[in-house]
């Protein structure tokens, strides 16, 4: 999901007619709920659902930090991200737009965009019923400028900087460059703070960002990349096509790694596809397993040699047959689907 697709999604949802209706609601209403909020693969439809504010394999889109910027910039809960924030939702690319949109739960915002300032924006002078609407600053950001900059010996002449003040005084600062060429890849495990346990049956995701020298995550990266998982552990569908090598989405790719039985080091490495010269770097990344706090109680399960040589033995005719079969009950669940539908729309009327 490019940049475009996720700046129409953030504003769908923190819109008026998503987020911006339960300010305009009567007093009665003391809440609402999203539904579903990660991407995934639904199982009563082939299409999977691409509504979520973040992807199938957790990792965050704008519409994140859009939810991110609606909460109380005093608020101290443990364990979790707290206070101001400010996030720049535009990638400095060749197809960014113009305008540079902004999330924070501040009170003003200041942007710097190629070394010049713009005006500093007050979130309440919006107009918006909001606490914290998403601020944007008209053609902030210009690819043509970008060009030029590269020639300058500015040191923020290709960057923007976003400020968030409370009280005046800067509380949350962020930056965004533009991406140059690619340098290598970098692996990261996403464990949210809890360990892979040792319990065979435990998954991780372990993702692969393409940088360039400077640490930035190129985003137009459209490359394959391929994982190879040893150790205390295994990748999900290793050998399919379609999981290993993985094409490279808004500069990321990854994989899910399941861990075994036994405690132990887990090591992944990932590389691209087609290795050159002028291609991403591999990386590597180990860590461990931890002991599963509760006994395994579970019997081994025999060889699937025999399920294994049936499949083997079907032929495309009756493998065909097979395809047609699974397709017409899909549309048959989904004309079912869209009938349900239907009946609900029309009973709220």
């Amino acid at each position: 999901m490019g940049e475009a697709i996720q700046l129409i999604q953030v504003q769908q949802y923190l819109g008026a007619r998503g987020i911006g209706r339960f300010y305009s609601a009567p007093r009665q209403l003391v809440g609402g709920a999203l539904w579903h909020s990660f991407d995934h693969n639904r199982g009563y439809h082939p299409d999977p659902f691409y509504g979520g504010i973040m992807d199938i394999f957790r990792q965050p889109k704008y519409t994140y930090y859009g939810f991110q910027s609606m909460r109380d910039p005093n608020l101290k809960v443990p364990n979790i991200d707290n206070g101001p924030m400010v996030f720049i939702a535009n990638e400095m690319t060749p197809f960014s737009g113009t305008d540079v949109y902004v999330f924070t739960n501040c009170e003003e915002v200041r942007l710097s965009s190629f070394g010049k300032e713009f005006k500093t924006i007050k979130v309440k002078d919006l107009g918006i019923n909001m606490p914290h609407p998403i601020v944007k600053f008209e053609e902030a950001y210009s690819w043509s400028e970008l060009m030029r900059s590269g020639r300058s010996q500015n040191a923020n002449a290709d960057k923007i900087v976003v400020e968030g003040l409370i009280g005046g005084k800067v509380v949350a600062t962020a930056t965004k460059s533009a991406s140059k060429r690619e340098i290598r890849l970098v692996l990261e495990v996403d464990t949210s703070g809890i360990p892979i346990i040792a319990n065979g049956s435990d998954i991780v995701t372990v993702i692969a960002k393409i940088i360039d020298q400077n640490g930035n995550v190129k985003r137009m990266a459209e490359e394959e990349i391929v994982f190879e998982v040893s150790g205390e552990g295994s990748m999900i569908a290793a050998n399919e096509p379609w999981a290993n090598p993985r094409r490279v989405e808004f500069g990321t790719a990854a994989c899910l790694v399941q861990s075994s039985i036994k405690t132990g080091k887990i090591t992944v490495r990932a590389h691209t596809l087609f290795e050159g010269g002028n291609t991403a770097l591999p990386d590597i990344i180990t860590f461990e397993s931890v002991p599963s706090s509760v006994p395994l109680l579970f019997t081994e399960i025999g060889s699937n040699q025999s399920s294994e040589k049936s499949k083997k033995e079907i032929g495309n005719t009756e493998n065909d047959k097979i395809r047609e079969l699974q397709f017409e009950r899909n549309q048959n669940k989904i004309k079912a689907v869209q009938e349900q539908q239907t009946k609900f729309e029309n009973s709220i009327k």
